[in-house]
């Protein structure tokens, strides 16, 4: 491992040290401040004299006179009697010592300054007030044109926003700092929905040690037009639905202008990861092997669902990528009313309610011939494996995602990470449509794409030969064995950690 691996290493050494000092400061501190009640038993010994009346009866023989005769007696009783004393010992309050102010840093892409001061940070540093948070949100492509030159110049915020599509090899240059330790030192797992948590591991969905915490989960849903299906006479998309239902209903929802389709009855990108990974999934297929190292998408579970997608692209259900996009104009395809169905991200349910007059709804994604599998990954926080304020960073990051956190402006369209949130009846009122607990219900069948290394990369190789089949250039089978071959060549030059073999 390099350098920087190694300084993780010594820093979670650190976490240890600090985590066992603590208590021992604690234990020390119980001792001497506080209030102590002490409670004795003193036993105490009373007798008493008690007078008593007895009858004696005595007989005189000489007269054969009975005469009874009523004796006083003094008759001795002893008594225990339990006196209890409460003795109060009232001491001075031990005073803490005052904590060093620190100033976190902290950056990301998405959302406003505003909100996470509204939401977050402000409440922490009233329960802090040691603590300054000083925020920025950058744009997407700026923000990683900036987190890459800070992390090459050792100046990254002490904590930041994370993609999922970039954990795994900034995990692999030693740059975030590994979570797990402080996760099972300070958090009860059972309070989360811990199923997003896998895509936060590395260097796989299995391993142990996690370099993200997510703050809240994005997930995709099927999205349908109510106004579309009704006038087609469509009922509406229910959770037992599967890819062959959807067929069927997207098939009565197509109308045609000549020889032109001027309504589609469903769009899935085909080249989107979040679209087209749970498809496969669900067959019984896999993107890459478990230890993502082997691209498997040329496998015949995997092509019937490309060759799917390719078939509703033939029968005139969904439009190739192409189409789609100049139907768009570079917005949403759902958006305009042109298509009855879209399976699409959680997070333009707050979009379309904001932005337009859409009369939609959602339900799950359907299932597979396998099972049901929902795209699934987190929105996350890192924290910098260089930052010298971890305790306090890590402090932040779990008031994030902890009880005292407000939501009530919780963002639309994202599964909180907290249990407690999600089974609130007026957070599922947020959503204002009646399928919005769809959102929340997915969460057990959340699976995310396939985040291994050189993400980007292969991903970009991915979308390139797949188009092929659905422009109609290749066959799925082509299309997917070039996709694999481009894949696995970026994938064998992956430098893995020496302790993943």
């Amino acid at each position: 491992m390099d350098k920087t691996a190694g300084l993780s290493r010594r820093r979670l050494m650190r976490v240890s040290l600090i985590g066992g000092a603590g208590f021992t400061a604690l234990a020390a501190l119980a001792g001497c401040g506080g209030t102590q009640i002490v409670e004795k038993e003193v036993v105490k010994i009373v007798t008493k004299e008690v007078p008593v009346d007895r009858v004696v009866t005595q007989i005189v023989e000489k007269e054969k006179i009975v005469t009874q005769i009523v004796e006083k007696v003094v008759e001795k009783i002893v008594e225990v009697e339990k006196e209890k004393i409460v003795e109060k010992i009232v001491t001075v309050e031990a005073a803490q010592a005052k904590r060093a102010a620190v100033t976190l840093m902290f950056n990301t892409w998405y959302g406003t300054t505003e909100e996470y001061n509204a939401e977050v940070f402000d409440p922490f540093t009233k329960k802090f007030p040691h603590v300054t948070i000083d925020a920025a949100v950058t744009p997407w492509v700026q923000y990683w044109q900036k987190m890459q030159t800070q992390a090459v110049g050792g100046g990254l915020p002490d904590f930041f926003g994370m993609d999922i599509g970039y954990k795994w090899d900034w995990a692999n240059k030693g740059l975030l700092m590994n979570m797990a330790p402080l996760i099972k030192r300070d958090l009860d797992e059972s309070k989360y929905n811990t199923t997003s948590w896998a895509t936060a591991k590395f260097p796989t969905d299995n391993s142990v040690d996690q370099y993200m915490m997510p703050q809240e989960v994005v997930t995709t849903l099927l999205y349908y037009n109510e106004e579309l299906l009704d006038a087609a006479g469509v009922e509406h998309p229910t959770y037992d639905w599967s890819y062959k239902t959807l067929e069927e209903a997207a098939m009565k929802l197509i109308k045609r202008d000549g020889d032109k389709i001027s309504q589609y009855g469903y769009y899935g990108s085909g080249t989107y990861h979040a679209i087209m990974d749970p498809m496969v999934k669900s067959n019984g297929g896999q993107v890459l092997s478990e230890d993502f190292k082997q691209c498997l998408l040329n496998k015949p579970k995997s092509v019937e669902m490309i060759q799917l997608v390719v078939d509703w692209i033939e029968k005139g259900v969904s439009p190739n990528p192409v189409e789609a996009a100049a139907l768009a104009g570079g917005g949403s395809f759902f958006a305009t009313k042109k298509v009855g169905m879209e399976i699409t991200g959680s997070w333009n349910v707050d979009a379309f309610i904001k932005s337009t007059d859409l009369p939609f709804n959602v339900s799950m994604v359907p299932t597979g011939n396998v099972k049901r599998v929902v795209y699934g990954a987190p929105d996350s926080w890192s924290i910098s494996s260089a930052t010298p304020n971890f305790e306090d960073a890590w402090e932040m990051v779990m008031f994030g995602i902890g009880e005292e956190r407000s939501y009530e402006n919780f963002p639309l369209g994202r599964v909180p990470i907290l249990k407690s949130i999600g089974e609130d009846p007026a957070f599922n009122k947020k959503g204002r449509v009646s399928g919005y607990k769809a959102m929340l219900e997915s969460e057990p069948y959340m699976s995310g794409s396939d985040f291994g290394p050189s993400f980007s990369e292969w991903r970009n190789a991915w979308a390139n030969n797949l188009q092929l089949a659905f422009l109609g250039e290749e066959t799925s089978q082509a299309a997917a064995d070039s996709a694999t071959k481009a894949i696995q060549d970026i994938l064998d030059k992956v430098i893995w950690p020496a302790t993943a073999g």
